[in-house]
Order: structure tokens, then C-alpha cells, then sequence
């Protein structure tokens, strides 16, 4: 990643921001984080980061940031999406501040949200 931090690492990072953007971080989204790590095979150093990430203040332009090209924008946009459903409107800003700041055009994040629907 463009931060320099395991672009997995960062992947995280965003699931968590996407999942405390309505002020918690509830059971289904800590479950999807942790399964997502799980998955990752991450060791116990970067295990330590995510629960550090989830006592960190949210920042979606720092998340953004971090991407170093346009394939790493969309895969932010996806980890953040999987680890929330965004019936609020709140997480559903968070997702388009996001989106802004990554710069990912109208019809990417229309084929995105389509390919999660289905998985």
C-alpha cells in the first residue's frame, strides 16, 4: 500500500472504519472483520493491529490514501462494504465519502456492489 503498512493490513483497516462509521462495531461486522482475518492468514503481530484498528478513530481519507492504484481502490471499497450492510444512512455516507475520496467512477462501484450481492 501507498502508507507503506501490508496492503492486507490495510484491507482491515477499512473493514474497521467502514464498521464503526455508525459509532460501534457490531457483532455481525466484528465477526466478518475476524473471519476476513482469518482468511488472510495474517501472523500474531498483524492479529494485534486489528484490535488495535478497532480502539483507533476512523479516518476515510487516510483510508483512501493509501491506495496506490485503481485495482487497490476497488478492493478498499469491497473490504469496507463486506463488513457492513449498510441500512443506516450513516454507514451508508461513510461508503460514499469513501468511494469520493478514492475516486472510483459511479458504474465500478455499481458492478462492485452487484458482484457482492452475488457472492
Amino acid at each position: 500500500a501507498a502508507s507503506g503498512e501490508a496492503f492486507e493490513l490495510t484491507l482491515v483497516r477499512a473493514m474497521i472504519g467502514a464498521a464503526k462509521a455508525d459509532g460501534h462495531v457490531d457483532g455481525d461486522e466484528q465477526k466478518r472483520i475476524f473471519d476476513a482475518v482469518e482468511r488472510m492468514g495474517l501472523d500474531a503481530a498483524a492479529k494485534g493491529f486489528v484490535f488495535d484498528a478497532l480502539n483507533a478513530p476512523v479516518d476515510p481519507a487516510a483510508i483512501a490514501a493509501t491506495a496506490a492504484t485503481r485495482e487497490q481502490a476497488a478492493q478498499l471499497y469491497l473490504a469496507s462494504r463486506m463488513a457492513i450492510d449498510p441500512d443506516q444512512p450513516i454507514e451508508r455516507a461513510y461508503l460514499d465519502a469513501l468511494v469520493q475520496r478514492l475516486g472510483l467512477p459511479d458504474d465500478l462501484v455499481l458492478q462492485l456492489d452487484r458482484q457482492l450481492a452475488g457472492s
